[in-house]
């Protein structure tokens, strides 16, 4: 048993000294990794300096658009650098602006960006103005609701007016003030004086608010100019007042078959005179304006039939 043992104790130490040789062939052969390879290192610097040139198309192509990267690329057409700048950053700013450049806009995005050269032309052209001493007119929300309850008015009274008569009945005493509102472009004050209780509780506005709805209403929002919103205001009150007369005949017609079908089942009945034909419709329950209308008679007429039945 002695033997034995020293004989698994060198074959033990054999192995181990077959796994030490082993392990320093491996450890000649393969890199240590407690140490950078300078090579490896030199390489990444390398493709990093190339890369920063064109720093977001890498990104985007490497690691895909972030929820951030994809806002900014939407609002890149329509928003200025340095909105874009205060919202996402510098970075994901100009790699939205590099990125959208190549992206083909959409009609929202092109209209967008309509509305901001507008707007920034307007600032521009305001600032020109009062730096070269010339009085800008300033419209208030008030002016903007004189306006739109003025020729809701005129409507009301049966009268359609051009649009360049609403402004100038808005402002009889200064012509100036009339043209500059008719062609501004101040569209939320606009839209507060369309939402306003004066314009929204007048008769003419609930009136094509019940014909066309909410939704049609606001396409006057949509205007470039005050007076091409006050002139969507009158084609929508023609329309509503089409449709209300377009109504009315048919209720007229319906109203002629129904005193048709009435007078020919009297007929039927055996009523013949005017008098047989009141007291039959009397006799069913109608009312005396009933009878008049379906008989196509004067009320006082029934009247006068119904109190000599009641007297003989």
């Amino acid at each position: 048993m002695h033997v034995l043992g020293a004989t698994q104790v060198q074959q033990h130490r054999t192995q181990l000294q077959r796994f030490k040789e082993l392990a320093e062939q491996v450890a000649g052969t393969s890199p240590d990794m407690r140490e950078p390879e300078l090579h490896s290192a030199r390489q990444f610097v390398g493709a990093g300096d190339r890369r920063s040139g064109n720093n977001a198309q890498a990104q985007l192509s490497e690691h895909g658009p972030s929820a951030l990267d994809r806002d900014a690329l939407k609002d890149a057409v329509t928003l200025s650098r340095d909105r874009l700048i205060q919202k996402y950053g510098c970075t994901i700013a100009d790699r939205a602006i590099e990125a959208s450049k190549s992206q083909a806009p959409t009609l929202k995005q092109i209209l967008g960006k309509r509305q901001r050269m507008r707007r920034e032309a307007d600032a521009e052209c305001g600032k020109a103005m009062v730096a070269a001493g010339i009085q800008v007119q300033q419209h208030s929300v008030r002016d903007y609701t004189h306006v739109i309850v003025t020729q809701l008015n005129l409507l009301q009274e049966g009268v359609s007016p051009s649009i360049s008569a609403v402004v100038i009945a808005a402002f009889p005493d200064d012509p100036k003030k009339a043209t500059s509102i008719r062609n501004s472009r101040h569209g939320n004050r606009r839209k507060q004086a369309y939402n306003s209780d004066a314009v929204r509780s007048h008769p003419m506005e609930k009136a094509m608010q019940m014909t066309h709805g909410r939704a049609s209403m606001n396409r006057r929002h949509t205007a470039g100019t005050f007076g091409q919103s006050l002139d969507i205001n009158h084609a929508m009150f023609k329309s509503c007042d089409r449709i209300a007369k377009l109504e009315a005949r048919v209720q007229l017609l319906e109203q002629q078959m129904q005193s048709t079908k009435q007078r020919e089942a009297l007929a039927d009945a055996g009523c013949t005179t005017s008098r047989e034909k009141v007291l039959a419709l009397y006799d069913q329950g109608k009312r005396q304006t009933e009878i008049a209308r379906l008989l196509d008679m004067s009320l006082n007429t029934v009247k006068a039939i119904l109190r000599r039945s009641k007297e003989g």
